[in-house]
């Protein structure tokens, strides 16, 4: 988990941080992290900011609650969720995000799904009790040698990382179509236009 954690915080901080997030968030009149707890909390309802607490338990209750509060003014709480998967859906399906942090690993591995127990999901369990007791399930593939930060062209990528974006399509069954290899903006390979039919 050590290993994995600060991956995970920058893939998190690139979706958070995105100007299309942030923008989105505006727009709802949702600004800081309202946005982020009210569209992720909101997926359990108008519910009492204990619950929030609960589920986010890695901030301090009163900033949960203070937010969840004041931001439950502006928007209806299951609302505001959707709002945050139409944006970490078009994040996650259409750009695939922070490419240079896996390189100089060995082994990269991508999540296929869930265990608890001797139950398989192949999403991640809504409920946070389950959470806790959940066992990734991961496909594991070679690493790449050479570094993607800063590439600009699909040319310029390892063909090991090549591999792992194709292997990615095909696991969530949605071409790829950015690649960014550096938090810099310019840093962005475009695989395939988006808009294009």
């Amino acid at each position: 988990m050590q290993q994995t954690s600060p991956t995970i915080n920058e893939v998190g901080n690139r979706f958070y941080f995105d100007p299309d997030t942030m923008a989105q968030g505006k727009e709802l009149g949702l600004d800081g992290f309202r946005f982020y707890f009210l569209g992720r909390g909101g997926v359990l309802g108008d519910v009492d900011p204990a619950v929030i607490v609960a589920a986010f338990g890695y901030f301090s209750p009163s900033v949960i609650e203070v937010m969840w509060d004041s931001a439950k003014q502006i928007m209806e709480p299951r609302a505001a969720a959707r709002a945050y998967l139409a944006c970490a859906d078009r994040f996650g399906t259409a750009r695939l995000g922070g490419l240079d942090v896996l390189d100089g690993f060995d082994r990269v591995k991508i999540c296929t799904g869930y265990r608890i127990g001797e139950r398989e999901y192949d999403y991640l369990p809504p409920h946070a009790a389950d959470q806790a007791a959940v066992e990734p399930i991961y496909e594991d593939m070679p690493g790449w040698e050479g570094t993607t930060a800063g590439a600009r062209s699909w040319a310029d990528l390892p063909a090991q990382a090549i591999k792992y974006v194709r292997r990615i399509e095909e696991l969530i069954r949605c071409p790829v179509a950015l690649v960014s290899t550096s938090p810099d903006r310019e840093d962005t390979i475009l695989v395939r236009d988006p808009f294009a039919g």
